[in-house]
């Protein structure tokens, strides 16, 4: 299978849980529209564009990953997903779409990946539970002045590149935000610390992605690679 199409899957109710391979390289129009049972959807790596629609009223939809090879999310695709609280949006992505967010009441943390060129009229509104966006673009995107309409962004955080908190701060409707503040080093991946002494170490994270101050005994994460102590 290298394609989803279009609503292939739309009105399955009983479904819980989707997995897509890697093998697949795209997601058509519509194609889990509907499925009000869906709680957990993980994207493959291939799959280069998410369709008009793809998960729109998906209602119990909580947990989504998206891959690392989506460079276009349509029109549509996540609306309505109303449990939905926290989402990635990846380094690949260029384009989020028209109302790709729109509705999705419970989402309180939004991470925009660093190729965004254009966010679409009315993406992210009626996210009023909105706190903390944390946006990877040194040039601001190009963004409809409604992206946000509804989302109670003056009582949100903006973490953006330090080098870029003025540009924001210019531009609408990103002006809006409540506080816009630097991306940490923890946020930004700086992966290599100077010790005491001079020379230089990297850092440890632990399998859930959280930064630690040094390797205890069992699994971590060090220089992207799994270690075991």
């Amino acid at each position: 299978v290298t394609s989803i199409g279009d609503g292939a899957f739309s009105g399955c109710s009983g479904l819980t849980s989707v997995a897509i391979p890697n093998s697949v390289t795209s997601i058509g129009a519509d194609a889990f529209r509907y499925c009000e049972g869906l709680t957990s959807v993980t994207i493959g790596n291939s799959v280069e564009s998410i369709g008009e629609r793809a998960f729109l009223e998906c209602f119990g939809l909580i947990s989504v990953t998206i891959g690392n090879s989506v460079k276009s999310i349509g029109t549509g695709a996540f609306f309505d997903c109303r449990s939905l609280a926290s989402v990635a949006i990846p380094n690949s992505v260029t384009n989020i779409g028209h109302q790709t967010f729109s509705g999705c009441y419970a989402l309180t943390s939004v991470t925009i990946g660093n190729s965004v060129e254009s966010i679409g009229e009315r993406a992210f509104k009626g996210c009023f539970r909105l706190r903390d966006v944390y946006s990877y673009v040194e040039n601001v995107p190009f963004t409809e002045a409604d992206a946000f309409n509804g989302s109670s962004i003056e009582k949100a955080t903006l973490h953006v590149p330090a080098a870029s908190i003025n540009k924001y701060k210019a531009t609408n409707p990103w002006r809006s935000f409540g506080k816009i503040v630097a991306l940490t080093e923890e946020e930004t991946g700086i992966d290599e610390l100077k010790s005491e002494n001079g020379k230089v170490k990297s850092a440890v994270y632990d399998l859930s992605g959280r930064r630690v101050q040094k390797a205890h005994k069992g699994i971590y994460i060090q220089n992207g690679k799994v270690m075991i102590q």
